[in-house]
């Protein structure tokens, strides 16, 4: 997965992306950092999920999130509110 940073919005689905807002929304990101290129963040929602992007030269090339939707293979609300952390602190 290679998608420009200010793309990312595309990559999740509607109902996803609206969680995620509200999520962010709501103060969920906890210990969000951007350090080299990987952006951490832990977020609360049933659990506190750790959620990890890879930005390479402005680009999104990995995302990982430890929370059972991730785990299937897709992307989730806890990668949306993260990224809306990246994006306010950009």
């Amino acid at each position: 997965m290679v998608v420009k940073m200010r793309d990312w919005h595309n990559l999740f689905l509607h109902a996803i992306f609206e969680r995620g807002v509200e999520y962010y929304s709501n103060n969920r990101v906890l210990e969000y950092s951007f350090e080299s290129n990987i952006i951490q963040a832990s977020v609360q929602g049933e659990f506190i999920y750790d959620v990890h992007i890879v930005n390479d030269n402005n680009q999104i090339i990995d995302a990982y999130c430890d929370c059972p939707h991730a785990q299937k293979g897709n992307l989730c609300k806890h990668m949306v509110a993260e990224l809306l952390e990246y994006d306010s602190n950009e």
